[in-house]
Formats: C-alpha cells, sequence, structure tokens
C-alpha cells in the first residue's frame, strides 16, 4: 500500500511539472494577442486560477459520491492531454478570428479588450478548470488509502506537485522552449498528462468501492468555522499572490526583466510553496489546536514578508558583486542564472515556506472537522479565488496606487489581521491584554519594517543587472519613477545635463539638452523619423509603435505634410515620464497631429484597421520579456499588411548586447515577410532597417535637408546632407542577405522565440553585433564599391557616435599631409615617411617591406572614405612622381594596386593582386589577406561569382573562417551564395 502512495505522489509531481508548462507557455501564447508579456501573465495567471477554482468547486460538489476518484482523475489528466496536443493549431485558429475578423468590427479600446480577454478565456478556460479538479481527485483518491493520516498526504501532495511545478518552470524556460518552440513544449506537456494518465489508471484499476468513503461522521462541521476556514482560504491565496507579483517586480530591477529571469523568480516562488507543504506533511495530523498553529503560521507569513524589503535593498549589491565577479562567458551566464535564483529564494522561501502549509492545514481542517471530501474542492476553490482576487487588485488597484513596497506590505497586514481573527476566535488564552496584544505587536513590526526601509529610487532604476553598479551615477537623480501595470518607469536627469527615460532600470532613450553635444540615443530616433521621409516624400500618415522619450514623434511632426502620427505605446507611465524632456520633445504631446494611444501594437491596428504610408517600429531590446514577439516574423507579415502602396517600415535594431546570429534571426524574419529592405547605421550601436513591401524604394531625397525644422533636427545630430545619410548605408537585401543566411540561426517566430531566449545570454556576455559597422571601415572600400555609392571627400562634422567621420577627417589629412593634425600614430608615422620612403626605395635606409607596409596603411586609411577624384590625384601623383625605369617592380605593382583600388577597377585589381601574389613569397598574412578581400570585392562587383568561388577555394577561405576578419566572412557569404 505504501508503495502504491509513493507512485501516487511521483506521480502528482509529474502532473505539476506538466500544468507549469502549460502556464508558462500559455503566457508566451497570449502575450500574442495582448502584446504584452506584464499582461499575459497576469490574465494567464487570472484565467489559470479562476478555471482552477471554478474545477475544484465542480468537483466538491460530487466528491463524496465518487466510488474511485483515482479512475476520474486518470480520465481528466488523459482530457488535458489530449488539450495539450491540440492547442497550438486551437490557438492559431482563435487568433486569426480575432485579428483578421473580429478586432477589425471593433472600433473602440473596451470592447476590443474584451474580446481579448474573451478569446483568451475560451483558449486557456477549459483545460484550467480540469486542471481545478486534479488536486482534489487525487487527495481523496489518495488519503483513501490511509484516511487516519490525511494531514501527512496532503502535505506529500502539495508537496510534490509544487515540486514538479518549480521544476516544470525551469525545463520549460531553459530546455523546452529553446530546442522544440512552443508547439513541441505543448506537445510535450501534452504526452506527459497522457503517460500518467495511463500509469494512474493501472494503479486504481481493481479498487473495491468498500474503500470510496472516508468516515466523516466523526464530528459534525460548525456552519461557522466552515466559512471562517473558506474566508481564510480565500485571503491567504489572495496575499500569496500579492507578494509574488510585488516580488516578481521587485527582482525584476535586480535580476533584468527577461523571460528567462521571470521563470527563475517564479520556480523560486514555488518552490518556498513546496517545501512548506513538506514540513507541515508530519505535523498536521498530530497538532492539538490545528487552528491557533495556522493563526501562527498567518501571522508569522505576515512578518516575514514585510521582512523582505530590507532583504530586498541589499540584494542589488549582492548583484553587483556578482556581475564584477563572473566571467562574461557561458559558464558565467549558467552561474549568473544560478545565483540569481539563490537572490530570488533568498527573497521569496521564508514567507512562501509558511504559505506552503496553509493549503494543507486548512484542508485537513476542513477535513477532520466533519467537512468530508468535499472540504479538499471547498478550500482548494476559494483558494483559487482569492488568488483571482489578489491578482486583479494587486495589478489594477493596489500596485499603482502605492507602488510595489505598498503591495507587499499590505498582503502582509492581511495575513496579520487573519492570524490575529483566528487567535482571537479560536484561541484559549483568557487575558483580553494577551491576546490583543499578539496581533498587535506583530501589526507594529510590520509598521517598523515598512518605515525603516527606504526604497532608494537611484538604486531601484539602477540597472545594476547590466551596469554591474547598484546605484545611478554620481549626481544623477530619478525625475519621475513610478510602477505601471506593465514595468517600472524613470526619468533620470544625469550630472552634465542629459535626461534619459528607464524601463524596469534600462534606459530607453537619452537625450542632451540643446547646448550640448547631442545623446547616445537622438542620432536613432531622429534619423528613423526622417530617413523614411527622405525616401517617401509624399507619406502623409504615420504610425510608431513605442513612445520612448517622443523624439521620433516630435520629429516626424516638424513638417507641415504629415497630417497625423498615431503613437502606440503600451504602457502609460512611459507617457507621463516622457513629459519630463519637455520642450525637445514638445511636438508629441502638443501637436494636434499627434495622438498617443496606449494598446499594444497588433491590437490598435486590427482594432482601427488604418493603413500607414510609414511605420516606424522602436522596440526596447530584444532581451526584454515580450519585446522579441515585435521581431518575429508572423508580426512582420502582419504589420505589412497595414502599409499603403509604396509605404515603408522602419525597424530600429541595437547592435549592442545581441551578437550576429541573433540579428540575424531578426533579419531572416523580416526578409521573408517583405520584398525588399535597406540597411542604415546610425551610429556604431544601432542600424535602422528600412523595408517595402511591393517595390524597391526610391533614392533618398534631399528636400529634407531644405524643410528648415527637419533641417535644424538633422544638423542637431551632424547629419547635414546627403552625403552624411549615404555614409551610413550599409546595403540591401541584395547585399545583406546573404551573409545572414549563411549564419546558422534560426528565423525568428513567435513560435519559436529564439531570439527571447538567446539575447539574455548575449546582453550578459556583453555581446555586440558592431561588426556590421565595420564594413564601413574596412580597408578595402566594400561597401561603397558594392553599392555603387562613392564617398564624395565632404566633411559636415566631427562624429561623436560615428568612426567614419573620423577615418575620412584622418583620411583627408593624410592626402593633405598635415600630419600636425593627425591623432592616430601609424597614419602619423605614414604621413611623414611616405614622401621619404618613396624617395629613397632604391636605396638602403628603408626596406621593400617597410615601403609596402606604409604603402598598405595610407590606402587603408584613404581608399575607403574620398571620392574617385581625390584618390586618383593622390595615387597618381605617387606614380608619376616616384614610378621611374629603375623603380623596383614590386613596390610600382603596390602602387598600381592601390590605385586600381581606389577608381574601383574591378579587372586591373584582380590583375594586380595576382602578379603580387605571384612575385612575393614572404608576404605577412595582413597583406595577405587585404589582396584576397580586394580581389573578392571586385570579382562580386562584376557578378563574377565563378572568378569569386574560385578566389575562395584557392586560399581554402572556408577553413576556419569563423576567425577570419569580418569583411572576409561577409565576403564569402556573397560568393557562395553567387
Amino acid at each position: 500500500m505504501f508503495s502504491k502512495k509513493a507512485m501516487l505522489y511521483l506521480l502528482f509531481s509529474l502532473s505539476g511539472f506538466a500544468g507549469l508548462i502549460y502556464e508558462s507557455i500559455w503566457s508566451h501564447y497570449i502575450k500574442l494577442i495582448l502584446g504584452h508579456a506584464a499582461y499575459a501573465q497576469s490574465l494567464v495567471l487570472t484565467i489559470f486560477m479562476g478555471g482552477m477554482a471554478l474545477g475544484a468547486w465542480l468537483i466538491s460538489l460530487i466528491s463524496s459520491r465518487v466510488r474511485n476518484p483515482l479512475v476520474w482523475y486518470a480520465i481528466i489528466e488523459g482530457v488535458i492531454g489530449i488539450f495539450g496536443l491540440a492547442f497550438h493549431y486551437e490557438f492559431l485558429f482563435f487568433q486569426e478570428v480575432l485579428f483578421n475578423h473580429i478586432l477589425p468590427m471593433t472600433s473602440a479600446p473596451i470592447p476590443a479588450f474584451m474580446m481579448k480577454w474573451g478569446i483568451a478565456t475560451m483558449l486557456l478556460l477549459p483545460q484550467a478548470v480540469l486542471l481545478g479538479t486534479t488536486f482534489p481527485l487525487m487527495s481523496a483518491g489518495a488519503i483513501r488509502y490511509d484516511p487516519q493520516h490525511s494531514g501527512h498526504t496532503l502535505g506529500m501532495l502539495y508537496f510534490t506537485n509544487s515540486l514538479g511545478a518549480a521544476i516544470g518552470v525551469l525545463c520549460s524556460a531553459f530546455i523546452l522552449i529553446q530546442n522544440v518552440g512552443l508547439p513541441g513544449t505543448s506537445l510535450t506537456a501534452g504526452i506527459i498528462n497522457i503517460s500518467l494518465a495511463l500509469c494512474v489508471w493501472f494503479v486504481a484499476k481493481g479498487r473495491s468501492s468498500s474503500e470510496s468513503m472516508i468516515d466523516s461522521t466523526r464530528q459534525v462541521l460548525p456552519i461557522t468555522k466552515g466559512r471562517i476556514l473558506i474566508v481564510v482560504a480565500a485571503l491567504t491565496g489572495a496575499t500569496s499572490f500579492f507578494y509574488e507579483i510585488g516580488w516578481i517586480r521587485m527582482l525584476s530591477l535586480v535580476l533584468g526583466s527577461s523571460v528567462e529571469a521571470f521563470e527563475l523568480m517564479l520556480s523560486a516562488f514555488i518552490f518556498g510553496l513546496a517545501f512548506g507543504g513538506y514540513f507541515i506533511r508530519r505535523k498536521a495530523d498530530d497538532l492539538a489546536e490545528p487552528c491557533i498553529y495556522l493563526a501562527w503560521v498567518q501571522v508569522i507569513m505576515g512578518l516575514l514578508a514585510t521582512a523582505t524589503l530590507p532583504l530586498y535593498t541589499r540584494s542589488f549589491s549582492a548583484m553587483s558583486f556578482l556581475i564584477n565577479g563572473l566571467s562574461r562567458t557561458d559558464i558565467g551566464y549558467v552561474l549568473f542564472n544560478i545565483n540569481s535564483h539563490l537572490i530570488a529564494l533568498c527573497i521569496m522561501i521564508p514567507a512562501t515556506f509558511m504559505a506552503g502549509m496553509t493549503l494543507p492545514l486548512l484542508t485537513n481542517i476542513l477535513l477532520k472537522s466533519g467537512g468530508g471530501e468535499a472540504a479538499i474542492g471547498r478550500i482548494y476553490a476559494a483558494n483559487t479565488f482569492g488568488a483571482i482576487v489578489g491578482i486583479l487588485s494587486a495589478v489594477n488597484l493596489v500596485m499603482p496606487c502605492f507602488g510595489t513596497k505598498g503591495l507587499l506590505v499590505s498582503g502582509g497586514f492581511v495575513d496579520v489581521g487573519v492570524g490575529a481573527f483566528l487567535l482571537i476566535a479560536f484561541g484559549r488564552i483568557s487575558s483580553r491584554l494577551i491576546k490583543y496584544s499578539i496581533p498587535l505587536t506583530a501589526v507594529a513590526a510590520s509598521m517598523v519594517f515598512f518605515s525603516l526601509t527606504t526604497f532608494d529610487q537611484a538604486v531601484l532604476s539602477s540597472g545594476v543587472y547590466r551596469l554591474g553598479k547598484p546605484s545611478l551615477p554620481a549626481g544623477a537623480r530619478p525625475l519621475y519613477y513610478r510602477d505601471g501595470k506593465t514595468a517600472t518607469i524613470a526619468l533620470i536627469r544625469h550630472p552634465q545635463g542629459q535626461m534619459s527615460i528607464r524601463t524596469n532600470g534600462k534606459t530607453d532613450a537619452l537625450i542632451a539638452p540643446l547646448e550640448m553635444p547631442y545623446g547616445a540615443d537622438e542620432i536613432t530616433m531622429v534619423m528613423a523619423a526622417v530617413v523614411p521621409l527622405a525616401l517617401n516624400p509624399a507619406a502623409r500618415n504615420v504610425a510608431n509603435i513605442g513612445l520612448g522619450s517622443g523624439l521620433t514623434t516630435h520629429t516626424l511632426l516638424a513638417t507641415d505634410s504629415i497630417k497625423i502620427v498615431d503613437t502606440i505605446e503600451i504602457e502609460s507611465c512611459m507617457v507621463e515620464g516622457a513629459h519630463g524632456f519637455g520642450k525637445r520633445v514638445a511636438r508629441a504631446f502638443y501637436d494636434p497631429r499627434s495622438v498617443i494611444h496606449i494598446d499594444d501594437a497588433k491590437s490598435f491596428f486590427s482594432t482601427h484597421q488604418k493603413h500607414y504610408d510609414i511605420i516606424v517600429s522602436e522596440p526596447s531590446n530584444p532581451w526584454v520579456s515580450g519585446v522579441g514577439s515585435l521581431f518575429s516574423y508572423e508580426f512582420y507579415h502582419y504589420i505589412q499588411s497595414y502599409l499603403n502602396e509604396g509605404g515603408i517600415f522602419v525597424q530600429w535594431l541595437q547592435l549592442y548586447e545581441i551578437n550576429l546570429g541573433d540579428v540575424a534571426s531578426v533579419i531572416k524574419a523580416l526578409d521573408r515577410a517583405f520584398a525588399y529592405y535597406r540597411v542604415y547605421n546610425t551610429d556604431n550601436a544601432n542600424i535602422l532597417i528600412l523595408a517595402s513591401k511591393d517595390n524597391q524604394l526610391n533614392t533618398v531625397n534631399t528636400w529634407v535637408f531644405d524643410h528648415p525644422k527637419l533641417s535644424s533636427e538633422l544638423s542637431r545630430v551632424a547629419i547635414q546632407g546627403p552625403e552624411d545619410l549615404s555614409i551610413r548605408y550599409l546595403g540591401d537585401k541584395h547585399l545583406i542577405a546573404p551573409f545572414f543566411e549563411s549564419l546558422n540561426s534560426p528565423l525568428n517566430s513567435d513560435y519559436f522565440p529564439s531570439l527571447s531566449y538567446n539575447a539574455p545570454k548575449s546582453r550578459f556576455k556583453q555581446d555586440d553585433a558592431s561588426d556590421l559597422s565595420w564594413l564601413h571601415i574596412a580597408g578595402v572600400p566594400i561597401l561603397s564599391w558594392l553599392n555603387g555609392i562613392e564617398p564624395q571627400g565632404k566633411i559636415s562634422r566631427e562624429g561623436k557616435y560615428f568612426d567614419f567621420y573620423d577615418r575620412q577627417i584622418d583620411a583627408q589629412l593624410v592626402v593633405g599631409n598635415d600630419v600636425a593634425g593627425l591623432e592616430d600614430q601609424k597614419l602619423r608615422f605614414s604621413a611623414e615617411f611616405v614622401n621619404s620612403a618613396l624617395t629613397f626605395c632604391r636605396k638602403p635606409p628603408l626596406s621593400d617591406e617597410v615601403i609596402i607596409d606604409i604603402l598598405y596603411t595610407i590606402a587603408a586609411a584613404i581608399n575607403p572614405y574620398l571620392s574617385k577624384q581625390q584618390l586618383n590625384q593622390y595615387w597618381m601623383g605617387l606614380i608619376d612622381q616616384y614610378v621611374t625605369e629603375d623603380t623596383n617592380g614590386k613596390i610600382e605593382q603596390w602602387l598600381r594596386f592601390h590605385h586600381a583600388i581606389s577608381q574601383r577597377q574591378a579587372a586591373l585589381t584582380i590583375e594586380y593582386a595576382n602578379r603580387i601574389l605571384s612575385t612575393e613569397e614572404e608576404l605577412t598574412e595582413n597583406l595577405v589577406q587585404y589582396l584576397v578581400t580586394a580581389m573578392l570585392t571586385a570579382a562580386i562587383s562584376e557578378n563574377r561569382y565563378d572568378v569569386a568561388w574560385h578566389i575562395v577555394k584557392r586560399f581554402k577561405l572556408e577553413q576556419g573562417l569563423v576567425s577570419r576578419p569580418f569583411e572576409l566572412r561577409f565576403l564569402y557569404a556573397l560568393a557562395a551564395q553567387g
């Protein structure tokens, strides 16, 4: 008999494992309907708990008449498994109906919101109701093996189920979704449920009906006591979710707001519940006064929850120590997640341990007080119903009004109050002074924790999980700080006068005062508005996804030709905070053509059914939870249908805290959805992708530089003419796609969200994809040669955030021999010695190798940056001056080779490169790579892919390709596709 109970415990742990997989992936699915992970998590929790409450209540009505609860349990697990197998296809159907049929008929936000909730409920409620029946049925079936030790059985079932759930959350996040996607994860959970059903059926088979009832006639349950226990179950369910939501929001500022961080926090919460159930299993049946024990559990739980406040403030220092002590490697990332989990456990375990005792205690008290098996379902239903109330009131009322600190303390006060009531109602303390002093002391202690713990906003908004610093820089201070429904928003003034707006500690926009050099993000926000206007001068209607600082919307409204800019922002506190940027973004808030909508993008477009000439998407970094879906194929395919003919979609993508593989997953997704696109650098760390669904984009129209307000915005960020845009041009689909296709990265999809799970690791490792920017400054002018856009050698301003400007300035100084103006020591050496090197090339002072190296340095410093005319004059001047009948043949070949590159003469470049390679045996690796790069570029520019592939094979570029310079890997991909 013991072995069968042990088997039931094991099987019920698998039930918890599968159940939390469902909760985890449902959040991923539902955020595709609601638009943000925070909304999805709240809604999934609400429906999940609501369904389980309904299921538990329904089963409580009939549980005493069920002859064999385990058979019913097996059947229900099997049905849950069938739902799991079919869920993905069910979701696709309902999503199609919602966005393509229902929302287009809904013109107002409230009905649209109700429709989304309705569809989500239809999707999740049936499974949730079935899941709600499993604990009462399994408990009743297991208790019938040993009715005298029902408390032990309930504690063990709660422990094993919760332990399985905690492991299921981690397995879902770190293994299943990353390897088999959402459909495969749902399928896995379904298979577990069906297998579980078969096993339980085998265990339950053959039980006799005489074992089917528990003796519930030992006592008659007083009506008042029963009602009190039901209310207590509901209240403790509500406070548990006050704690969960409060801790998760607070710890998001410490651990980060990635998907994986959320799953780690959820797992920590459930682990605490599990071990609370494990602890109470031995005591539940032997307690003389279980109600008094329960009262103390409630009081201590409220105290411990409030006591986490000072512990939480110290977690920022712990994270700082962790970030600064770990290596930014794969192993370091594993250790980061383990320690993040430990931080969450330290915060949550004390109170959740107490919370884990409450449900087994309440159930056993009611069961043994005459409630019968119905008590299991009634307590479970009340507890989960209370959880719904807790979720809704926490997210929509308590946290927006009182913040996370107030939310946590509110839960603590309720628990202390519940414990105090139980002590007064059921305690046998004769002295009224003692009876009332105990709860009052607990309340006073909670107040002490609350009042003595200061939440320093400079600490909370520090982004310690990114930068490793547990506070803002010295002199920086928050001007605005608020816990919104989806995130915590802070507006920061920095010592030098710049202002930044932060989401959960992550800077989303930084703007400097007009009297200072422009801020790091300003050029990207301005270009996101101006470049599509330059490509589509006829644009009238614009949508901007993501407000940020409001600068993009402000810039779009600089021209009177724009009739309306609809800005879609999901967090209302972001709008409140961005007001603080003042006149720098004034048009976004005060121009009558600007309309800000608090909504998610997909719902907005489906509900309003408007089409636009330009749609700009400015999400946060892809590692932020929920943001990855704005970089998915499904989103791109959906959004392109809301572009007018000739319309342009603009995607801002950060190149920092991301690797090339992650960028490839975005490019592949966009490539499949749009017919044509171009890519621009804005600075060294960001790109803009401009895409069209039906035709190639026009050339840049210079009207934006003639418009006074637009010209002013452009000049502010050092863009004063078309040249300043053309030097930032990376390439179009034809040039860019082959390289990204060559990378072994999956296309980012809503249902295979590789970006959401890979990007957090890239953030931790401080990866970057800035190699794309380095194509601009490669020694061979790859981009200008292949794109056919020649530098004009004009310098509008020394750029602060784009290396091309600095290199262009150096190139001008080299050609002009203005040695005093050079900062680069190598170029200074080259400029000083180039004339003497060539003058004495036939004499002993300088060897051929030194002269060749100097020429290579000069060529790499000027050929990519100056116009053909400037370069022709320079190189021909050197050739005419120094090449005579007596000149060393090696030096002449190199001079003519560099000249051929400068004039983009493909055939001559290849010819001279081959001559050099055939006549010189001891070339350095740098020089060989330079020669090969030039030959490949020349061949590809003439569409001579056969020649290019011959060069690849000749120099065995495919061997050790990963370790080769980026420009060679880029050209290899072009040659391979050709």
